[in-house]
């Protein structure tokens, strides 16, 4: 999973960045444009675009950025038995199908 952001012109209902997450068996992207990327639009995304539609990952990828490793989304990794791994800081190849991805929007 990986956002980006802030994007110009900001869109009409007041989005200015993007969640992504990316099925890494089926390559199937699921993407949101979102207002912020705080630990609460990230949980949301995750609740309610990934979880809702597609069922609970087994596995999370994220950069090791505060919104993704804060306690709220933390602590949703654990409820939901979902293991999660941080990717090195400054490389983005270790996300790299996510990364690829985002190039592309």
């Amino acid at each position: 999973m990986d956002a980006i952001g802030p994007i110009n012109p900001v869109s009409d209902s007041g989005n200015r960045y993007t969640l992504t997450a990316i099925d890494y068996m089926t390559k199937w992207p699921i993407v949101k444009a979102v207002p912020n990327i705080q630990s609460e639009a990230v949980v949301n995304f995750l609740i309610y675009d990934v979880v809702m539609n597609y069922g609970i990952p087994k596995k999370l990828i994220t950069d090791s950025v505060s919104n993704f490793i804060g306690d709220i989304s933390t602590n949703l990794y654990k409820f939901l038995v979902i293991e999660h791994r941080k990717t090195t800081s400054y490389r983005p190849k270790s996300n790299g199908q996510v990364e690829s991805f985002n190039q592309t929007i």
